[in-house]
């Protein structure tokens, strides 16, 4: 077998090296490949790791399923250059990937990527480091197995999430602003990065920089349309299946595995308005909340799910003695399916199993028809809170209900 090392990065030695121990030959290149070169040279395998020419036709259909970028984002988030940088301006998930390249920017089908918990006190440099190093861990890991094609790659337009894009001309505009360049602490960075989500308009006018343009000026000079989605989900209709044997609706409590996804429901714009805050809420607030969350005795998350699908959470909170208040975020592409008020009453049996309950209640805006139907087809009517009622600082009768499930009388 015969591979080429497709390289532009600092750092490749152990990629190479550990190349070099899987094939017969291996060339290396960091100038533009041509077709009648790969065939020249018999060339098996394309390995890309910071290389910056792009893969073009005829290439990409002769060698399709078989050239692997090695990118140091947790893709579809950080397409481009700079991920670490954007990751932490943006506040995304942090992580690396493989990939088969495609005719897009980072687009190609995923082979394998993993999260990554970074210290708060790195630098850029630093977590950049770290990356690679993680990057490296996980292509050595992998690559028997993409080489004998086992496994699924993932193709990126059938994740739930969206991701981000980022062009070459604003990374090296953004990082413009950090004097110390890839030693700035990524404290500054994520803090430069709330300036921005606090008030855009503002923090243009101070920086003069446009984050995200609605027009991304390209080098021949056209136009492309885009959008920073930071964390949007993707809604998609789901494949359910139906008949005898089909999967039902499970309820489980939630793990750490969880957590991406309840990012995602978290900050669905549909979600966010039915919340008393609207904010985005960036990945390493969530992480810190939600690692929280798994650890508190007085707080349980349950998982909904439909077969391998994650379809959405219920939340309860106790709030005095043995009185708990309920919430519920069903995924966008499962909304409509009616299987919200099934899930509250599968989470409530998973409560009553653990914990010591007298009472139950739920607070929702008025406009949020669905979840207060939910909350009725399982017991909970709308009513006027008792007089005096614990919890209720946080009730707005303007725009809110109160329903209340009562499981036993409170002396």
């Amino acid at each position: 077998m015969n591979i080429l090392l497709c390289s532009g990065a600092p750092r490749s030695t152990r990629v190479r090296d550990f190349l070099r121990t899987r094939c017969d030959r291996l060339l290396e290149t960091a100038g533009a490949v041509d077709l009648a070169t790969l065939r020249a040279d018999k060339i098996d395998w394309i390995v890309s790791h910071g290389y910056g020419p792009i893969f073009r036709e005829p290439v990409l259909p002769a060698y399709a399923g078989k050239i692997v970028n090695i990118h140091n984002t947790y893709l579809p988030w950080g397409r481009g250059i700079m991920g670490n940088v954007w990751s932490y301006f943006d506040d995304t998930p942090k992580g690396v990937s493989l990939h088969f390249i495609d005719a897009g920017i980072d687009t190609g089908e995923i082979i394998a990527r993993q999260l990554l918990d970074l210290p708060q006190d790195a630098t850029l440099q630093s977590s950049w480091d770290l990356l690679m190093t993680a990057l490296e861990d996980l292509f050595i890991a992998r690559w028997d197995s993409i080489v004998a094609a086992h496994g699924s790659p993932q193709v990126q337009t059938r994740l739930p999430e969206i991701g981000t894009y980022r062009s070459r001309a604003q990374s090296l505009e953004l990082l413009a602003l950090f004097p110390k360049g890839w030693g700035t602490p990524v404290a500054e960075v994520a803090a430069l990065g709330r300036e921005y989500r606090a008030n855009p308009e503002a923090f243009e006018r101070t920086h003069g920089l446009v984050i995200n343009p609605k027009q991304l000026k390209q080098a021949d000079g056209s136009s492309q349309e885009y959008t920073v989605t930071l964390c949007q989900a993707r809604v998609r209709t789901p494949q359910r299946e139906t008949g005898p044997g089909a999967p039902g609706l499970e309820a489980a409590e939630a793990t750490p595995d969880d957590k991406l996804d309840n990012w995602l429901w978290v900050n669905d714009p549909v979600t966010r308005r039915m919340f008393k805050l609207n904010d985005y809420i960036g990945w390493g607030e969530h992480c810190r909340w939600y690692e929280a969350l798994l650890k508190d005795p007085d707080r349980l998350l349950c998982i909904g799910k439909v077969g391998s699908e994650r379809i959405g959470n219920v939340r309860f909170d106790r709030r005095f003695n043995d009185v708990w208040e309920v919430s519920i975020n069903i995924a966008p592409g499962w909304r409509g399916m009616g299987l919200g008020a099934q899930l509250i009453a599968q989470s409530i049996d998973l409560l009553l199993a653990k914990k010591p309950v007298t009472r139950l209640y739920a607070m929702a805006k008025i406009i949020n028809g669905p979840s207060i139907a939910s909350f009725k087809r399982v017991g909970f009517p709308v009513k006027s809170p008792d007089p005096g009622f614990p919890g209720l600082e946080r009730f707005d009768p303007g725009t809110e209900v109160f329903m209340e499930k009562i499981l036993q009388p409170l002396d």
